[in-house]
């Protein structure tokens, strides 16, 4: 209480969620040979939330509040410590993880590894005049910031066995850099409930604003595919995909049937806007996740398969025991079957009046005191 009429308060969050050996969530269908070194970890680089919050009574008829938040959920998934090798080393080869579709295992390593930052930062104003029989509200409301996403992995392929004999290889379009970015989430609002006797009804309309793009984004060559560089991606390139504005009237009414306050017939009607960060950027992504399935030339007839017992295995694997190759039509690695693999369509276009997808809610009810307090 800063003084008698302004409030000042602070809200702190944090959370630890790691998880050491993910042999459940990670592991999708396949059991992992040794836990230890074929399973993925998750760590929690940043994690909390914290709130502000600013609050005046101006009058007694007139209250305002401010605030600001920020919401951190950096986590990476990866490879067991040690796992993860350099790019174009011997042990990088050696160290994709190897999957057998008939025993259902995974060994010598994780997979992919994820590395996220998903951050917002919000801030809103808000206002409460109420005089007479009207109770108005007014405010507004913003959020911005990044969902990054990045991805590597050993040997950019999961090689593919079949009890222990050597089947075919998928091959990954990493390392991948996607750098999503919210601009604008933002709501301006005013409503007001007028109450006449029994009846009292609330009528409110906001405008909502969203506005995002995906950054430059650029990452080195793979295994299987050229360095890459794409320019930005927003609604000045590709008209329609965001900069969405709308209006959203909405209204309420509650009659109390009887006088009594205890029984009220409610109706609604209201349209609301359908939330979003990124997922309207996902098809115009130029930097996504993707694999094929390559031909594994000249594979041994009997089973090979390294197991993945120890680290070890990443150096010493059994000649043949996983596949050789800086890429395809390369060593023991097929032709691409894909010419379009890690990119997307040439020319993808959207509508240029294509609107935020938004729904209308109806609702009707009676609600009924049967006794005090139920």
């Amino acid at each position: 209480q800063m003084t008698p009429k302004i409030k000042a308060s602070f809200m702190d969050h944090r959370m630890w969620k790691t998880i050491k050996d993910d042999i459940v969530s990670g592991s999708g269908a396949y059991n992992d040979v040794n836990p230890l070194i074929s399973s993925n970890h998750r760590d929690p680089v940043m994690y909390y939330i914290a709130q502000t919050r600013w609050t005046a009574t101006v009058s007694p008829k007139l209250i305002l509040q401010a605030g600001f938040g920020i919401e951190y959920n950096d986590y990476y998934v990866t490879n067991q410590a040690g796992v993860l090798q350099a790019p174009g080393s011997a042990a990088w080869y050696a160290g994709a993880a190897e999957l057998d579709t008939a025993l259902l295992t995974r060994s010598v390593s994780g997979g992919v590894n994820n590395y996220y930052a998903f951050r917002r930062y919000a801030y809103t104003g808000t206002g409460q005049y109420v005089t007479g029989s009207h109770q108005v509200k007014f405010g507004y409301m913003d959020s911005f910031g990044p969902a990054y996403a990045n991805t590597i992995m050993n040997g950019d392929a999961l090689y593919n066995y079949t009890n222990g004999v050597p089947q075919n290889v998928s091959a990954y379009d990493t390392p991948t850099y996607s750098k999503p970015y919210l601009d604008h989430d933002m709501g301006i609002y005013g409503m007001d409930t007028w109450t006449f006797k029994r009846l009292s009804v609330t009528a409110g309309i906001r405008w909502d604003y969203l506005q995002n793009h995906i950054n430059a984004e650029a990452a080195p060559a793979g295994r299987f595919v050229p360095a890459r560089n794409f320019a930005k991606v927003d609604c000045s390139s590709n008209p329609g995909i965001s900069c969405f504005k709308d209006w959203a009237p909405r209204l309420g009414v509650v009659y109390d049937l009887f006088g009594d306050h205890k029984t009220a017939i409610k109706a609604g009607v209201g349209k609301y806007d359908t939330p979003l960060v990124s997922g309207n950027l996902n098809s115009f992504n130029p930097m996504f996740l993707s694999s094929e399935t390559v031909t594994w030339v000249a594979a041994p007839t009997t089973a090979c398969q390294s197991g993945g017992g120890s680290l070890s295995l990443l150096t010493t694997a059994t000649p043949g025991c996983y596949p050789l190759g800086g890429g395809f039509n390369q060593g023991n690695l097929g032709p691409n079957p894909n010419l379009a693999f890690g990119t997307l369509p040439v020319n993808r276009t959207l509508d240029p009046n294509y609107h935020r997808e938004y729904n209308w809610q109806y609702s009707l009810g009676i609600q009924r005191e049967l006794y005090r307090g139920v």
